[in-house]
């Protein structure tokens, strides 16, 4: 699974992949649709698999990326999965055009390519805070939405040892943890604590 989710305008490719690039030599795998949708594949189904099983969501502030609808879905599904939103300025648009997901959030300015290593330096320090949070909300994120694709089918239910790591997370997770568990997985751990209980 990838470590971050790349949301940007075509427009913006260029530099959408000096970015993607630089972010991966800092060790982070980066998922481009350039690079990370087969031809011939669905495409809006491969982004929200790639959006599902990354630890974080990357939005690249441009005139055209808040404009773009592609983008905007891409935001609205991944507030909708609590991931984590770090948004990066790259050129200033005004404070309306831009969805409250983003508009809300310190961002991390690219604007002067002067500065893009010490905005580089930020944006990766942003990405490794609390990164075991992170992708333990991912873990359970991807197995909830299986177990519910699946037709809630309790085969996929945890159980043992995994059910108790799911658990553990759950409780330490505050209501206002970022990234925040979702109804999905609280439905989704309480139905297997159930089937738990009645083995």
């Amino acid at each position: 699974m990838p470590d971050v989710f790349l949301s940007y305008s075509r427009q913006d490719s260029e530099f959408a992949r000096r970015l993607a690039a630089s972010v991966s030599e800092r060790g982070k795998e980066v998922w481009l649709d350039m690079e990370g949708i087969a031809d011939g594949e669905v495409f809006p189904e491969a982004i929200k698999r790639a959006i599902e099983g990354s630890d974080a969501f990357l939005f690249v502030i441009t005139p055209s990326s808040v404009k773009s609808s592609y983008c905007e879905h891409e935001v609205e599904y991944a507030r909708a999965m609590q991931k984590r939103i770090v948004p990066v300025l790259r050129d200033p648009v005004p404070d309306s055009d831009l969805p409250p997901e983003i508009r809300d959030r310190n961002w991390i300015p690219f604007v002067e390519d002067a500065e893009f290593d010490p905005s580089l330096n930020r944006l990766v320090g942003a990405l490794d805070t609390d990164l075991e949070a992170a992708k333990a909300h991912t873990r359970w994120l991807v197995k909830a939405l299986e177990w519910d694709t699946e037709g809630r089918e309790g085969s996929f239910l945890l159980r043992g040892a995994e059910l108790t790591a799911a658990e553990g997370w759950l409780a330490g997770s505050p209501e206002d943890a970022n990234p925040a568990p979702t109804s999905l997985q609280r439905e989704y751990l309480l139905a297997s604590r159930n089937a738990a209980a009645l083995r």
